[in-house]
């Protein structure tokens, strides 16, 4: 079997993990959830549902492909030293909407082969399918949507009228310089960066910035834009952006241990390759000094009040 016919595959069995694990998620949606906080203040909360979704993912890779390592937010599954391929999930991407009736969450899964994005899907609820939508990819064979071939937005700069997703609260901690400072789209945030980047590889929205994501966040969406014609730029910092090529490999990296894979957090530009140059030419980040001087304003205006 070729390479081309293997990334068929990959692609076929992620797109029906990415709809099996949905319509998990979809049958504990607006029930009552047992919930655990990752963090002392309440911060990233992992519910039943997240891990039903991970069960039914790890167990089925497992099942399928046993040399494969599987990597999503609570850790490594598999061998890391000996596997070529890396699964990387998160079963439930905008728990937070989950929890709190917002039917705007995610399947994310991605299939990285050396370091290289090969497959990927990105499940989401749908009004108009009671059982969801997927999005999927293979390396070299464009993106879809539940079957219908899907293209990033065509238009070279931003503009009114077309969306952009951003940060929240980004104009904290960003500014856009130049023709962008007023006009940088209709700036919106879902909540979940896989349901963000997944509209951006259809074109529902024009770009994305996404400031710390981590692998599982993006992996799959980085695939999608792509094969939908699009670009991804990865920055250091928010600044020096170049075109992404290629996550960590070897797995375990120089420390042995696997944290340039397990630790990867990049900043990530998502649209066509028009507009996120034209995106990455302008963004800039704020300093800590005016920062403070913000925060300083906003005790001021509470005191007085």
């Amino acid at each position: 079997m070729n390479g081309s016919q293997n990334y068929q595959e990959f692609e076929l069995f992620s797109s029906v993990l990415a709809r099996e694990a949905g319509k998990l998620l979809l049958q504990q949606f607006l029930k009552p959830q047992e919930v655990r906080y990752k963090s002392g203040d309440r911060r990233n909360p992992v519910t039943e549902a997240d891990t039903l979704s991970e069960s039914y993912l790890v167990d089925s890779i497992k099942s399928k492909y046993p040399h494969h390592a599987i990597l999503g937010e609570e850790g490594v599954a598999g061998n890391l030293k000996e596997s070529e391929y890396l699964w990387i999930l998160d079963p439930l991407d905008g728990t937070t909407n989950f929890l709190n009736g917002i039917p705007l969450f995610a399947v994310s899964i991605a299939l990285v082969h050396k370091g290289i994005p090969v497959a990927a899907a990105i499940f989401m609820p749908d009004p108009n399918r009671d059982d969801g939508t997927v999005f999927y990819a293979r390396a070299g064979g464009g993106a879809y949507q539940d079957g219908e071939r899907i293209y990033v937005e065509s238009n070279p700069v931003p503009g009114s009228g077309f969306v952009a997703f951003l940060p929240s609260r980004y104009s904290r901690f960003l500014y856009f310089k130049n023709s962008m400072s007023v006009n940088h789209g209709e700036v919106r945030g879902l909540g979940s960066i896989a349901c963000e980047i997944a509209l951006v590889s259809k074109g529902t929205a024009q770009y994305g910035v996404f400031t710390g994501p981590r692998l599982w966040d993006v992996a799959a969406g980085v695939l999608l834009v792509m094969e939908a014609g699009g670009m991804i730029l990865v920055g250091d910092g928010l600044k020096n952006w170049q075109p992404f090529t290629t996550f960590p490999y070897p797995l375990l990296g120089v420390d042995g241990q696997g944290k340039e894979i397990t630790e990867w957090v990049r900043p990530t530009l998502a649209g066509n390759a028009a507009v996120v140059s034209h995106v990455a030419s302008r963004l800039r980040q704020r300093s800590r000094k005016w920062a403070r001087i913000k925060r300083w304003v906003r005790q001021l205006g509470r005191k007085s009040t």
